[in-house]
């Protein structure tokens, strides 16, 4: 069994994931391609020559726990493989709060039968952009044919919602977390009665799902090798409409097992009016495959990690808030 323990031991990365913009299916138009600048078009062709000349899918890291062919969420592909450039994989395991300067992270995707649907691919440019964190966007064809390039308005708008974390939604590249403070009997006992609630709502069997992953997809650190996540109505809800916090009572269930989908624990968040503003109000607790409390209230390692999506109301799994316009 796994206990709270082993969570403060582990590497603090949630991968929930959407590292680049996607890239559309099929050809550009006329219009879209017109609307690349010379020097934006240029410096895709360049970036484009730059990854094949340092063949990335042999020698750029991929995002630990997921590796290729993995479950993206919206609103990229059905398959999804993402590399990391040197700079960009130091950077996820330093977490120095942003991105170095020639930092990339590539994702191919992919439809259901994996053939290769597009790239997108995101640079770190110093002075480039300095309102959306100096990123270079660029999607290509599969073969390498650039669909569009530069301040790419859709993508600086989604990822907007994580500006806090340097406008990347793969891995937290915030500081590392403060030290825990330990759970308050009223705590303990508002996770005993957030046990029960749970319990008697039958979410595994009432509750939706996050939409492409369902039940056992791949995890990783802090949380299981194998997960299953649930959201009760207020959280699906939000999920729906993006409403840029989730509302009171929203309960997001993330179940965590090992490789031969045994239970090890189970991590929630909970919304609860006026128990923690600075932090969203979000309880957080962790449970035994029994239902014994391992950890609850403000813990700090969960607040320090969703804390580089504070913007997204500290979620990882979905985004919170509509594209601007």
């Amino acid at each position: 069994m796994r206990g709270w323990t082993v969570f403060l031991a582990l590497a603090l990365m949630y991968v929930t994931g959407l590292a680049a913009c996607a890239p559309q299916a099929g050809p550009p138009s006329p219009t879209a391609a017109a609307q690349i600048s010379g020097d934006d078009r240029s410096a895709a062709e360049a970036l484009w020559a730059k990854i094949q000349a340092a063949k990335y899918r042999e020698n750029w890291a991929t995002i630990p726990g997921k590796g290729t062919f993995y479950q993206p969420l919206r609103p990229h592909g059905v398959l999804a493989s993402t590399y990391l450039s040197p700079g960009a994989s130091e950077a996820l395991k330093a977490r120095p709060g942003q991105m170095p300067d020639g930092a990339a992270i590539v994702r191919e995707t992919y439809t259901a039968d994996k053939t290769p649907r597009g790239v997108g691919v995101m640079l770190k440019r110093q002075g480039y952009d300095p309102a959306h964190k100096d990123w270079f966007w660029a999607t290509y064809s599969p073969a390498g044919e650039v669909r569009n390039a530069g301040k790419i308005q859709s993508c600086n708008a989604c990822h907007a919602t994580v500006r806090s974390n340097d406008a990347i939604f793969t891995f937290p590249v915030a500081s590392l977390p403060a030290p825990e403070v330990p759970a308050t009997e009223k705590d303990k006992s508002m996770a005993q009665d957030l046990w029960q609630k749970m319990q008697t709502a039958k979410y595994r069997d009432n509750w939706d799902t996050v939409p492409g992953k369902g039940t056992f997809y791949k995890g990783q650190p802090p949380h299981g090798a194998l997960l299953s996540t649930y959201l009760n109505p207020q959280a699906s809800e939000a999920l729906k409409t993006m409403p840029g916090q989730a509302s009171e009572g929203a309960i997001i269930v993330k179940e965590n097992y090992t490789p031969d989908k045994a239970l090890a624990d189970t991590t929630v968040m909970y919304k609860v009016p006026g128990y923690d503003p600075q932090h969203n109000d979000w309880f957080y607790a962790d449970y035994g495959p029994d239902g014994k409390v391992n950890m609850a209230g403000k813990a700090q390692y969960c607040i320090s990690c969703h804390g580089a999506v504070q913007s997204n109301d500290y979620i990882f799994d979905f985004p919170m808030n509509p594209p601007t316009p």
